[in-house]
């Protein structure tokens, strides 16, 4: 849905033959010359196919939430714990867009 309301919102309109749930597959349909897919970055740090270009989507309208989980009742160091404070400080403020 996010990759669909992107596309809208950057008035581009994408002609879709295929929708797969498994990254592998949709990457065995790029490497059969059946067309392109969007992957997370992490898949494609890990498991990008040899013989694929791979480029990045620069867009406004994609973000993705991010997730910070830990166990609330186990102990957490100092340096934990300032990490923590460091990455919801980062997410709050907004550096990423310079605000």
């Amino acid at each position: 849905d996010d990759i669909l309301r992107a596309f809208k919102d950057e008035n581009a309109i994408p002609n879709i033959l295929y929708e797969i749930e498994r990254l592998e597959t949709a990457c065995s349909l790029v490497e059969a010359g059946l067309g392109v897919t969007i992957l997370p970055e992490n898949y494609i740090r890990s498991a990008a196919p040899p013989n694929t270009a791979i480029r990045a989507i620069d867009s406004n309208y994609l973000e993705r939430t991010v997730y910070l989980a830990y166990l609330k009742d186990r102990y957490l160091s100092p340096a934990v714990c300032r990490l923590i404070e460091d990455i919801h400080s980062f997410f709050k403020s907004d550096v990423r867009n310079g605000d």
